[in-house]
């Protein structure tokens, strides 16, 4: 934000000219390797003659895309400053701002508060050029509060103190200056508090602040940073290895009696030559150095197409979002990808290939380095919007001698998609209390979705359950040859949750649940009641919290004892507070465990309970942690397996198996609401609901 305050005697000079020449270097993808703005008003809060109302909608509408990108906001506010004598606030003066009135200023704590709170932005940064923006620090209750609850990254940094002035733009001028040269004894990534020191040398006559706040769970070391250091120069060698990459090769070469010198203290090695020398041994242990080595120069050559094919649309985020991609389709019962914690960008990039490339059995069983590397090229080109067709992955493939691995890559997650796409909803939503006297239900296959079809039946659940298989059969009559049924979403009303159990049901030679996967889902959702109106929009943020911190060792849920819900009033109060932003599990039912359902159905998207009464959670279930990714499908596979248990054959049904996996998870029942359910209900609230009501 750059913009002149009339009612200012003084006129700031090179205001607009200033402002883009910040803009250009924090723009700069070798400097401060930012998206400019896509905020339609972005370019005119820069001009030096913005209106008020104008910064804050560029403002608000900037806080807004960087949440959708999940991307670090970068704000910047350039002019003229004021804050009433005592106060800790500080009111930006527009175009049209009167002196010492605060009604036609812009509250810089303010927008600054949305913007650390907005879910989906992982971190916020902020410039403060103008006179008293020393107040314009948020204060702890800003930091603590909030949607957020703490868990908030902000670095901020002013160009004066509280009531201190700032002249001639000489803060954002320095800025400027030392991001385009560079520091000589900082290393890649410059924070905030690097230019402080900077400024303090430079500027005599105001006095520069700064503000750290890191309450993320997933933060890294080196916390927010402003720009890339235009003196860095990273060691060059033939590769870098990650802590899982550097794990194996030290095991492979410590059992290979011809390995000689110390390991480098840089993590820099040469593996070119380490695999020539490997292959000319004859030694115990060469085998492996090869095979550890070629898996890492190829995925060292995945990593520099990666970084270069998708380009600026590779990110932590993106990369977070193909691991666990990769994780749902692991092979049943093997532990997932868990990256530490601390990792971001490139060091995630370089974790996630390099881990593949050596254990890519956790797949299918079977070690296939080219296999793995080639799905993870793939899962990144789906979440980076790429054409999975593109030359250039072909070429990429055609380097490293494996294009078949490619192809099969690329038909895994064609095959899976058909059959995500391919499903059905059955809804139940018409029953006025428990049981429907109509059961509707649509086909959705591909971004399609089928007309609704009606079926009368008798408002009991034997009504319902003689229906269903001519509900069955209908939907997969709507498919095109070739493609399965894959997936059933049952719809249901609160009611039914604790006892019904609609994958158990027979339809036609199987019960339903032997070749498909069944999800319920509460009605209310479908329709939202006048009184939890809004209640959708509220769980796609509460998804947002239960994937923020994506490779956890602990599941993102809250899990309320006894304790927690026999006193229904208080819960109620709890939840209404925001106490439980997250997925929600029951641990214990009792008698009043109905009155329970329908107080939590409307606070979280994730609703776990135990499957019998006589089932009690005393802890947390480490196969939820394990299993999220694949959650809540692979309920319906733990129920099957708790079937052939139950009838003394837990063998040859289904060949796949981790007894551990679905013994835990065949413990609990679950209503489940995840972001493709939401949107389909908005769809049904937009488009099918009058149709539906009309039967």
């Amino acid at each position: 934000m750059a913009t002149q305050c009339a009612d200012e005697d003084e006129e700031l000079p090179d205001l607009a000219d200033t402002a883009a020449a910040l803009h250009a270097v924090l723009t700069d993808p070798a400097l401060g390797a930012c998206e400019s703005s896509p905020a339609p008003l972005a370019s005119e809060v820069r001009s030096g003659h913005a209106a008020s109302s104008t910064v804050e909608a560029a403002v608000k509408e900037a806080i807004i895309r960087a949440g959708e990108a999940h991307a670090v906001l970068v704000l910047a506010f350039m002019g003229h400053g004021q804050s009433p004598p005592g106060s800790n606030t500080l009111y930006y003066m527009a175009a049209d701002t009167q002196c010492e009135d605060i009604t036609s200023s812009v509250n810089v704590n303010h927008l600054i508060t949305c913007a650390v709170d907005r879910m989906g932005i992982p971190g916020v940064i902020v410039l403060l050029d103008t006179c008293s923006a020393g107040a314009g620090l948020p204060d702890s209750a800003a930091l603590l509060g909030g949607y957020a609850q703490g868990r908030k990254r902000l670095s901020v940094l002013t160009a004066s103190q509280s009531q201190q002035a700032a002249y001639n733009l000489d803060f954002t001028r320095e800025i400027v200056r030392w991001i385009s040269d560079g520091f000589d004894d900082t290393d890649e990534f410059v924070p905030l508090r690097r230019y402080r020191l900077a400024l303090m040398q430079k500027l005599d006559q105001q006095e520069a602040a700064a503000l750290d706040y890191d309450g993320s769970l997933t933060a890294a070391e080196e916390g927010l940073w402003l720009a890339l250091n235009a003196r860095y120069h990273a060691p060059q060698s033939s590769a870098q290895l990650s802590e899982i990459g550097a794990l194996d090769l030290r095991a492979a070469l410590r059992v290979w009696p011809e390995a000689s010198g110390p390991w480098p203290s840089d993590g820099q090695v040469d593996l070119m030559d380490l695999r020539e020398r490997a292959r000319h041994s004859s030694a115990l242990g060469a085998g492996r150095v090869v095979e550890v080595t070629h898996a890492l120069i190829q995925a060292c050559e995945a990593e520099k197409f990666a970084t270069g094919w998708p380009g600026r649309t590779l990110s932590t985020f993106t990369v977070t979002r193909a691991m666990k991609e990769l994780n749902k389709r692991r092979r049943i019962g093997t532990n997932p990808l868990r990256p530490p914690g601390d990792l971001l960008g490139g060091d995630l990039l370089r974790y996630f290939l390099q881990h593949e490339a050596l254990r890519g059995m956790s797949m299918d069983g079977m070690f296939n380095c080219d296999l793995a590397l080639a799905r993870c090229i793939v899962a990144l080109a789906q979440v980076c919007g790429m054409n999975l067709d593109d030359v250039s992955l072909d070429d990429w493939a055609a380097k490293g001698d494996f294009g078949v691995a490619l192809n099969d890559a690329r038909e895994e997650v064609r095959a899976a998609q058909e059959e995500q796409q391919a499903s059905a909803v059955i809804s139940l939503h018409a029953a006025r209390l428990d049981w429907p006297e109509s059961v509707s239900a649509w086909v959705r296959h591909g971004s399609g979705c089928s007309a609704p079809r009606h079926f009368s039946c008798g408002p009991t659940q034997a009504g319902v359950e003689q229906v269903l298989p001519e509900v069955v059969h209908w939907a997969e009559d709507q498919l095109p040859a070739g493609v399965r049924l894959g997936h059933i979403d049952i719809v249901v009303p609160a009611s039914l949750f604790p006892h019904w159990r609609p994958e158990e049901i027979k339809v036609g030679l199987y019960r339903l649940g032997v070749d498909r996967s069944v999800t319920l889902r509460w009605s209310d959702r479908l329709l939202e009641p006048r009184h939890l109106r809004g209640m959708n929009d509220l769980a796609q943020r509460q998804l947002d919290v239960c994937s923020a911190d994506a490779f956890s060792d602990v599941a993102p849920i809250d899990w309320l004892g006894m304790q927690q819900v026999e006193d229904i009033e208080r819960l109620t109060d709890a939840l209404a507070m925001g106490r439980y932003p997250r997925a929600i599990g029951v641990c214990e039912r009792d008698q009043s465990f109905p009155v329970l359902l329908q107080t939590l159905l409307p606070y979280t998207p994730v609703l776990l309970w135990p499957a019998d009464e006589q089932t009690i959670l005393c802890e947390p279930l480490a196969e939820l942690v394990r299993n999220w990714e694949r959650l809540p499908a692979e309920f319906t596979h733990a129920y099957r397996w708790r079937w052939c248990k139950e009838h003394g054959a837990t063998q040859g049904v289904i060949e796949d198996c981790d007894h551990t996996s679905w013994a835990e998870l065949a413990l609990l029942r679950a209503a489940w609401h995840d972001k493709p359910w939401l949107e389909f209900c908005r769809w049904f609230q937009t488009s099918a609901a009058p149709a539906a009501r009309s039967v």
